[in-house]
């Protein structure tokens, strides 16, 4: 069963989701948004939202999909 833990944060306008392990340990949501804006941290699946509701039915989707692997 694949398991990954992510966070939906807001920048800007928009609603992001993002993988928050990496090497074993859990980045805050402030390390998450600083890493995106160095460039260093791309969102899952490429994609922005509208509403946080919106990205996180998405993060439920994907998440929901790597089970099923």
């Amino acid at each position: 069963m694949a398991h990954e833990v992510s966070t939906t944060i807001q920048i800007g306008g928009s609603w992001l989701n993002f993988k928050t392990v990496f090497g074993g340990k859990k980045l805050s949501d402030a390390q998450v948004k600083s890493m995106f804006k160095a460039g260093n941290l791309k969102p899952l699946g490429g994609r922005s939202f509208k509403s946080r509701k919106q990205a996180v039915t998405a993060a439920s989707k994907r998440s929901a999909l790597m089970n099923l692997r």
